[in-house]
């Protein structure tokens, strides 16, 4: 009997053993449909990031996104933070080289007008949003009905040129010594930056839909997704607007473009620009990786920027051939700010002070250049409101001006506010 009980013991025991051994399964199985569920569920989060942020035109936008903003240091802390988008008025004075002149700008809806003078003598530009007139003290109390066009690639790089080459000067000959036709030429391509951005970028998203070409690879174990773009002169043509912006490629360009994100984070790992002109026989290399842009051409010549940023501050270093070249930094806060630009090996500074306090503003500008030293100051008062009221039924066309007449017109400001 205690045999019999013993044994009847043992298998009561072995039959609650394999009844516990019998839920593991069950068990697994519902983790291991757990688990499955959730690489469902991150499978198909990850097809809809991939096809939506990690998309061709999503990773493009967005990687010029991150580059201005990680350069928007060198300009947000201009402090000219005014709505100009609403009706306004700038009124103020410009004191440069001993002379003295007072400035006016007001938007009034569609409409704008500027205005410079020097006791006596006034010089208008007023834009109605359609044309333009100019209006000299010198040639009576009519306004000159003028024609500007849009600048042209070439123009933008004469500029280009000319403040590479001395900024003071530019800067200085743009307010004093151009004459009124450039200044006026200048006004009406700043009214209409923005319908000129608005264009490229409708035509941009139209045109380059078609033409990128998406790649998903394994580099240094880390998963990547490369977004090619390449653009013919035809392409960038047809982007710049055909010619009703008035930009035009006339050279035979093969654009390359190579922007490499990671797959996970979607943070840039390097883009390449490569930049070939059949026509010249001329290649540009551009690579952005880490806040360093590096350029290169097939004549050997290497450039370099690096951007470094502390809070508020910063600091843009320009290499070329490894050499530092010059140095732009900015430092301040509290409502003014200071930038300093500096030519290595060179007497050659230019350093601006900016004062922003309410509705008051200020720029100095101290140069130093071969131990010439100038300055200008600007300065004025903001008004969130602006009213326009001008009579333009009796005009002048430009060409219908005496040839003394349109000397006058496209003399110097300074000749014709400071003679």
């Amino acid at each position: 009997m205690e045999n019999d009980y013993s044994d009847i013991l043992k298998e009561k025991k072995v039959y609650e053993e394999s009844v516990s051994k019998n839920r593991h399964p069950m068990l697994k199985r519902f983790f291991l449909l757990g688990i499955f569920l959730s690489i469902i569920i991150i499978g198909i989060s990850y097809i809809i990031y991939y096809k939506t942020i990690l998309a061709n035109e999503s990773i493009f936008l967005n990687n010029m996104t991150k580059i201005i903003n990680n350069y928007s240091i060198l300009y947000k802390n201009i402090g000219f933070n005014y709505d100009l988008s609403n009706n306004y008025t700038l009124d103020g004075n410009v004191n440069a080289g001993g002379n003295k002149y007072r400035y006016s700008f007001i938007k009034d809806g569609s409409k704008l007008k500027r205005t410079f003078s020097n006791q006596n003598n006034v010089s208008s530009y007023y834009y109605d949003g359609d044309l333009n007139y100019v209006k000299s003290s010198k040639l009576g109390n009519s306004y000159i009905e003028k024609e500007y066009f849009l600048y042209n690639i070439e123009d933008y790089s004469n500029k280009y040129l000319k403040i590479t080459n001395n900024f003071y000067d530019y800067l200085y000959n743009t307010l004093l010594n151009n004459n009124i036709e450039e200044i006026y030429q200048g006004f009406y391509n700043i009214d209409n930056y923005n319908y000129v951005l608005n264009n490229i970028k409708n035509n941009y998203n139209n045109i380059v839909s078609n033409n990128y070409i998406r790649k998903f690879y394994f580099e240094n174990k880390r998963p990547i997704v490369e977004v090619d773009l390449v653009l013919d002169s035809n392409d960038i043509n047809n982007i710049l607007g055909n010619g009703s912006n008035n930009l035009e490629v006339k050279d035979d360009l093969e654009v390359s473009i190579i922007m490499k994100n990671g797959a996970i984070m979607n943070d840039i790992k390097n883009i390449k620009i490569i930049i070939n002109n059949k026509t010249t026989k001329e290649r540009i290399v551009i690579n952005y990786k880490n806040n360093i842009i590096e350029y290169s051409d097939n004549n050997g010549n290497k450039s370099k920027i690096t951007l470094t940023v502390n809070n508020n501050n910063f600091s843009l270093k320009y290499y070329s051939n490894d050499v530092l070249y010059s140095v732009l930094s900015g430092d301040g806060d509290n409502g003014k700010y200071i930038y300093n630009y500096q030519v290595i090996d060179k007497v050659y500074n230019l350093k601006i002070s900016i004062k922003n306090i309410n509705n008051n503003y200020s720029f100095l500008l101290e140069s130093n250049i071969d131990n010439n030293i100038d300055n200008i100051l600007i300065d004025g008062t903001f008004v969130n409101e602006g009213s326009i009221e001008e009579d333009v039924n009796d005009v002048i066309k430009y060409n219908n001006l005496t040839d003394i007449q349109k000397n006058i017109f496209n003399s110097g400001i300074k000749q014709m506010l400071f003679s």
